[in-house]
Formats: C-alpha cells, structure tokens, sequence
C-alpha cells in the first residue's frame, strides 16, 4: 500500500495508505477496505518510500504547476494525461517528499 495525502474537495488533507487506485475507477480504495468516492476529492499526493528510484529529468516543455500542501509550497511539473481519466497527473520539480501527486480535474487548484 502507498502513502500519501488525500485532499479533500472541502480543503481537509489526511493521511492514508492506498490500497487501489486507477484514474478510471469511481472509488479510491484506502486502507481497512474503505472506498474514497473521487467526487469529494481534489487530490491525491503519494508519498516517497526509501525504496523510490531518484528523480529523473522533467522535459522543460511540461506545464509548472505550485500547490500549498500543509502549509508549504511545492513546484511539479504536470505529465501528459491520458484521454478518459479523471484528472492529471504531476511531478514534483525540485525537493519534496512526494513521489507523484494526481489532481481531479472537478476540484478547483
């Protein structure tokens, strides 16, 4: 199960570990097989584990976007989306203790 910080539609953020989730499901799965409708959510940032690979290169045509998360600013670099999902993908572009967030498109950043 991943780590990471779920952003909640009403501005709360809480931890979680992830048990499923896919861009094209209804639902994130959560841990104690608690399902997240992706309606009520804005985000989902996955924490860096020990065993994460180091950042690669980020081609300098992506687009940048910053988001405050706990109090802090991040820079990430948006990847390329495919057709169909609920949002977008993103990278973070400098030091963070995110591995890769997911942004829904429903959600106002």
């Amino acid at each position: 199960m991943a780590r990471a910080i779920v952003g909640f539609s009403d501005g709360r953020m809480v931890h979680h570990r992830i048990a499923k989730f896919s861009p094209d499901l209804p639902v994130v799965h959560v841990h104690d097989e608690v399902l997240l409708p992706v309606e009520q959510l804005a985000f989902i940032a996955f924490l860096k584990e020990p065993n994460d690979p180091r950042e690669s290169e980020i081609a300098a045509d992506i687009a940048a976007l910053t988001m405050r998360i706990n109090r802090r600013s991040y820079q990430f670099q948006v990847r390329p989306t495919v057709v169909g999902g609920e949002g977008f993908f993103a990278v973070p572009d400098g030091p963070s203790p995110f591995r890769e967030l997911y942004f829904f498109h429903h959600a106002e950043h």
